[in-house]
């Protein structure tokens, strides 16, 4: 009988698999062929996606065995035992075992190469030993588990092939603990290989390689970090063995997509692999290859929003038709989505913030096509926002009727009932652009209107699925379900927004057909063809994820009757789309060199030379022009106060968005265990445990600004190690309290309550974290007023005083919500031995602790000069051109505007040519 829990398993596996293998054959073949990839580094490339494509094999016998029932050499419908799985896998076996340590073994070829490039130069002639010693670890780490997995391998178990089965109990634990510290000291040797390249003069050729390994290393430690964590904690989220290996086996669909994506990868970034490849198919090459930094960034964004609207799509129409089955939290087969998405949804948030703001930033990303880019990643974001509620509902095993999820999920919806208008906008803009570049330049000058026309197509759209979906709500409180984005419309709503969806990717379809038809026939530059070709694959990308996903979708109702697999295929559809929807950043960073810069200024990376930019089809190039005086210079926030003030804001950031969940269960009437919300509220818990002795922290940084000036300002030149040292103390109670509150946490399921951020502390943990930030608050009032006192009898510099004020300021509302809270929370378990009555108490002190959290930026827009300069560049907001310039320290330094200077400069030029004609 089939497993309907792996079903979506299996069908992933079917696509990723034979794309990897071939993909990975591709890779090995290059290097083969080409002379100039038989360097030690390009064979250890070679040599690693060999691995990968064993590694990937091994789901073939789970697919045949899946589909099949039989063991692959039988006929006969019965299930492998694991010590059969271990000799059918022992290839996959050695491909996922070497995997990391062959990345390590680049990562110090790497190393060498940049710090030692005589000696590597010396070892590039003597390759064999050079290599030899280089595969000594992975060859010696895959014999160990080889023979470690044939010494502990079951013959009694029967298990459903898999490659993370194939090893066997304490085999498979110690290769997991062994992965994490690999993958740490992966991480290591290639930071420090980033570092060296940003201050070595190396060339293009080698940064280029080290690019496209790093991109590549970057999914595979993401994919690893997700397997191990998921593999790591099967163990203690469940005593079943066989959830657990449910849990293990849909962890590894991230580091299955890393092993099928190295083609992709290499092609997209290296110019050498991408010619070695058309090479390899074409039997020629462009004699100059293609940059990756020339690659449009029009379409890229919207292609994965649309993907991901689709997936959702045909998610679910007749779950809310019938009051049969819903899946329900306690369904095991769905534990692993919700792993997912948390993280996946959390970097999606992130990477797409990150994309809005460097188009708010940048003047030069104001056309009418970055304006949709803009658009698609606000849709974006919206649409992962959307999987918080999921993930609170399937780890609280709560449950909402329909009604409640569309309440909930209104804003999320907007998100992904635009996805495919938007794209299909972004379509029409590249044919108009195309077709009619004259009027296309002239809409760029006045791109308002256009914009506006462009999105009145969405906007509607998105409007009419949000009344159609508020009239056939179901307000029944019987027909209970795990809210996710899918369920949030009912019945016929979702039925015809699948079916509009369809007409609207078959519009993009031959849309942007058209397009490439009228550029294979026009003479368009060969910058914009590139422009296009980007715009091409990703659209395709898109078109291939709404096909499969709608294949599998639509096969869910052949495959099965029983409502609740069909809804389990549907939900796990949407994977791709929403690791599309989180994927966004990484592939303007990767391909698009305007992104890429944007980026690294708002992170404060410097880079050489100007960016090349064309925002829209016409020909011209525009070079970016370095900022003028007028607007304020943001790289002198990075000083250890201001740093501090910006952890501190994280902080409060992290800490508010515990409320969230609380929102959810009030208003969902939803309730949790202790235990339930202590997980639930981990990462909020770090940013109000660690609020406390941050502000600790910038008092003790000003005091020492203010003590000792000449030894403030040598710290300002190199200021890692001290702001370390500042952040020691707040880590380390964060830490501690996480660590108290795990172990007092109450796993009692009669013990209900609305989970919110003083709850998620139990008992003494909570008592201790107020008795503790009384002790701290203390000293954060004897400080700032000795700062204050210092400061009333030193001559300090006007612009420290307003710095100052800015922080005394929140550190007074800080103190005040603190106080008034702390006392309310200490009296509540004196005024009232009822522990629900308590818990009320300390709920309602919060509100002056969350008011204070967000004040910050009204209190520092208000006060602080520099910061209101900032705030109004970043939108786009016309400042003063002589906004004063900006002083991190105590240090009595004047720092002229630009335009002040250069005033300065023509008097005395003046005056110099005057003095002859007076004497």
């Amino acid at each position: 009988m089939v497993d309907l829990y792996l079903l979506p398993l299996a069908i992933f596996f079917i696509f990723c698999s034979t794309i990897g293998v071939i993909g990975n054959t591709i890779m090995v073949l290059c290097c083969a062929m080409t002379k100039r990839l038989r360097s030690p580094c390009h064979f250890l490339i070679s040599l690693t996606c060999l691995i990968d494509a064993f590694h990937i094999c091994g789901q073939y016998p789970f697919i045949y065995q899946f589909f099949t029932g039989c063991k692959p050499y039988q006929l006969i419908p019965v299930t492998s035992s694991q010590s059969e799985c271990y000799f059918m896998l022992i290839l996959p076996i050695i491909g996922y075992t070497a995997g990391g340590p062959l990345i390590l073994a680049m990562g110090i070829d790497r190393f060498i190469a940049v710090t030692f490039p005589t000696s590597y130069r010396y070892y590039q002639q003597s390759s064999a030993k050079y290599l030899a010693l280089q595969l000594i670890f992975p060859t010696f780490y895959t014999s160990f588990f080889l023979v470690f997995g044939f010494l502990e391998r079951d013959i009694n178990e029967q298990i459903t092939c898999a490659n993370p089965l194939a090893l066997k109990g304490a085999s498979f634990q110690w290769y997991n603990y062994t992965c994490a510290f690999i993958y740490v000291a992966i991480f290591f040797v290639y930071f420090r290989v980033y570092f060296l390249l940003k201050h070595s003069q190396t060339s293009s050729r080698f940064k280029s390689v080290f690019r496209s390994i790093l991109v590549t290393v970057s999914f595979v430690l993401l994919g690893w970090a997700t397997t191990t964590i998921a593999n790591s904690s099967s163990y203690s989220v469940t005593d079943n063995l066989d959830t657990a290996h449910l849990i293990q086996t849909y962890a590894g669909i991230t580091v299955n997509f890393a092993a099928a994506s190295n083609v992709f990868v290499f092609y997209s970034i290296n110019s050498e692999y991408r010619e070695a490849i058309q090479k390899l198919f074409w039997g020629k090459s462009k004699k100059q290859g293609i940059a990756h930094t020339e690659t449009s960034t029009t379409q890229d964004l919207g292609a994965h929003s649309s993907k991901r609207s689709n997936t959702l799509n045909a998610l679910i129409f007749l779950i809310l038709q019938t009051n049969s089955q819903i899946i329900t939290t306690n369904d095991t087969a769905i534990l692993p989505l919700g792993f997912f998405f948390f993280f996946c949804s959390l970097i999606g948030v992130i990477g797409n913030t990150i994309m809005v703001f460097c188009t708010i930033r940048t003047k030069r990303f104001r056309s009418p096509c970055h304006l949709l880019i803009c658009a698609t990643c606000v849709a974006d974001l919206l649409h992962v926002c959307g999987q918080f509620p999921f993930c609170v509902h399937l780890f609280g095993n709560l449950t909402s009727s329909q009604a409640q999820c569309f309440y909930i999920l209104t804003i999320p919806i907007v998100g992904f009932t635009t996805g495919g208008p938007l794209i299909l906008s972004m379509g029409i803009d590249r044919l108009i652009a195309v077709k009619f570049p004259t009027k296309y330049r002239y809409y760029q000058e006045e791109p308002r209107n256009y914009v506006i026309a462009q999105l009145a197509f969405p906007v509607l759209y998105s409007i009419a699925f949000l009344v159609y979906g508020f009239l056939v709500r179901d307000t029944d409180v019987k027909n209970q379900m795990v809210c996710s984005n899918p369920l949030s419309l009912n019945g016929n709503s979702f039925q015809m927004f699948t079916y509009t969806s369809g007409i609207i990717y078959i519009a993009v379809f031959f849309i942007y057909l058209s397009v490439y038809v009228m550029l294979k026939s026009n003479k368009a530059s060969a910058r914009f063809k590139n422009v296009f070709r980007s715009i091409l694959v990703t659209v395709g990308f898109v078109l291939l994820g709404w096909v499969t996903t709608t294949t599998a979708n639509t096969l869910s109702y052949s495959i099965t009757d029983d409502l609740l697999t069909i809804q389990l295929i549907q939900m796990y559809a949407g994977i791709t789309v929403n690791f599309a929807a989180a994927s966004n950043v990484f592939v303007f960073y990767a391909i698009n060199s305007e992104y890429r810069a944007v980026i690294q200024s708002m992170f404060g990376i410097r880079k050489k030379g100007g960016m090349i930019f064309e925002p829209s089809s016409t020909q011209t190039v525009t070079k970016v022009v370095p900022r003028s005086g007028s607007q304020p210079t943001v790289i002198r926030f990075r000083s250890p106060c201001y740093i501090l003030i910006t952890v501190t804001c994280l902080a409060d950031a992290i800490h508010i968005s515990g409320q969230f969940p609380f929102c959810v269960h009030l208003f969902g009437n939803l309730t949790s265990t202790q235990a339930q919300c202590f997980y639930m509220l981990t990462v909020p818990l770090i940013g109000l445990t660690s609020g406390g002795p941050l502000i600790l922290s910038m008092g003790i940084d000003r005091l020492i600004a203010v003590k000792y000036p000449t030894r403030y300002r040598i710290i300002q030149d190199e200021p890692k190690l001290y702001i370390f040292v500042q952040l020691l103390f707040p880590m380390a109670y964060a830490v501690i309290f996480l660590i108290y509150g795990f172990l007092v946490r109450d796993t009692n399921v009669k013990n209900q309550i609305i989970c919110a951020n003083p709850l998620a502390l139990n008992g003494t943990a909570f008592q201790m974290f107020t008795y503790s930030s009384g002790v701290i608050y203390v000293f954060v009032f004897i400080v700032y007023l000795t700062v204050y006192l210092l400061l009333k009898n030193n001559k300090a510099s006007a612009r420290f005083k307003s710095v100052f004020r800015s922080l005394a300021v929140t550190v007074g509302l800080v103190m005040f919500g603190w106080v008034s809270t702390t006392t309310a929370n200490t009296l509540s378990y004196s005024i009232s031995d009822t522990p629900y009555t308590a818990q009320l108490i300390q709920m309602y002190a919060g509100i002056t602790v969350n008011a204070a959290a967000a004040s910050n930026v009204f209190v520092f827009y208000a006060i602080n000069s520099e910061y209101r300069e900032v705030i109004k560049a970043l939108f786009g907001m016309k400042s003063k051109a002589n906004s004063p310039a900006f002083e991190a320290s105590s240090t009595m330094v004047t720092v002229k505007s630009d335009a002040n200077l250069q005033k300065r400069r023509s008097t005395i030029l003046s005056s110099k040519s005057v003095v002859p004609i007076i004497n």
